[in-house]
């Protein structure tokens, strides 16, 4: 898969700032479909395209985003299953809080961040729907990295979903234009 997210807005000011970034995803997959849920992460070929933002108050984030995520047959020959869904809407909210450094003095220093964030979703025909948790550890490196560990746990689920539980690990990467 491809993913790319565009900042297109940044109201920086001295221990705050809100910001807001377009996303888009595209992916192909030969795995087997058997779930409800639609996951082009993991999943299902299609694509996801939405909106996120962030505001920060001192040591607090809080982040919010909103996203379509549309799916087709996977590669392979592998059919999603006959009335399932190919389209959704997904959505999230998180607060993190900075645990270290105490005091900046460079963007250098690796932010050590403590976070919750709520993920759910909703398919567009028949309405159904599931709503996780995942408390995480998060590591900002240079102020471009992001290193995520991540315990994520299914609130509740109208849907066959492969996992209701699982731990995460993820890393990102961000390149500034000039």
């Amino acid at each position: 898969g491809v993913y790319a997210k565009y900042r297109f807005l940044s109201r920086d000011d001295v221990h705050s700032h809100f910001r807001m970034a377009a996303f888009g995803r595209l992916t192909s997959n030969n795995s087997h479909l058997h779930q409800e849920e639609l996951e082009t992460v993991g999943q299902n070929s299609g694509w996801e395209s939405g909106i996120i933002a962030t505001q920060l108050l001192h040591k607090v984030a809080l982040s919010s985003s909103l996203s379509v995520e549309q799916v087709w047959d996977n590669a392979g020959g592998s059919k999603l299953p006959v009335g399932v869904d190919r389209s959704a809407v997904n959505y999230t909210f998180s607060v993190g809080k900075l645990m270290l450094p105490k005091a900046y003095t460079t963007y250098q220093q690796t932010n050590f961040n403590l976070m919750l964030e709520f993920m759910g979703q909703r398919l567009n025909g028949s309405g159904k729907s599931y709503l996780d948790f995942a408390p995480s550890v998060q590591f900002i490196i240079h102020s471009q990295a992001r290193l995520d560990l991540a315990y994520r746990q299914q609130i509740y689920s109208q849907m066959d979903r492969q996992m209701r539980s699982l731990w995460l690990l993820k890393l990102e990467y961000t390149f500034f234009t000039l």
